[in-house]
């Protein structure tokens, strides 16, 4: 069942009456045809964009993990990190070069690790 609105004051009528009933307002009034636009989407993504938005959310989660492990976790004492940086030397003699670079420039050693 069709209803029509009067524009006048605001009725809902039904569609086969040519006036409105409480107004008394024309119904059967031609109307201009109007043309539906496709309204551009605003804050879209590209796919570049959420790669990048992906890898950034995977790099605090990480980053975040990494420094909760480093405050829950009691660093080495003097005499620990000396018997460590002995053997990244005893690596790095043996051949190790880039093995002993990262033992000795990357790597926090941690006396406790709460896994």
């Amino acid at each position: 069942m069709n209803r029509t609105k009067c524009t006048a004051c605001g009725l809902v009528n039904f569609s086969t009456i040519e006036a409105c009933r409480r107004c008394g307002a024309n119904l059967l009034l031609e109307y201009p045809e109007v043309q539906a636009r496709a309204v551009p989407a605003e804050g879209e993504r590209s796919f570049g964009r959420w790669v990048l938005w992906v890898l950034g959310v995977m790099v605090t989660i990480v980053m975040s993990c990494y420094l909760s492990l480093l405050v829950s976790s009691e660093g080495l004492t003097r005499d620990e990190r000396r018997n460590v940086m002995d053997a990244v030397v005893v690596l790095e003699h043996a051949g190790f070069s880039r093995e002993a670079f990262a033992f000795r420039h990357l790597v926090s050693y941690r006396r406790t690790d709460h896994w």
